[in-house]
């Protein structure tokens, strides 16, 4: 969510964005314990 309080998206794109958002993250840990050679 937006620090100003604006919410012109629709709840389930934010949900859409959070889930990417989270899944980004889990994939940055995950390939942060891996070396990067083979990852892309």
């Amino acid at each position: 969510k937006l620090p100003n309080g604006q919410s012109t998206r629709h709840p389930n794109v934010d949900q859409f964005i959070d889930s990417i958002r989270e899944r980004l993250d889990q994939a940055i840990r995950i390939s942060g314990k891996k070396p990067l050679g083979k990852t892309i």
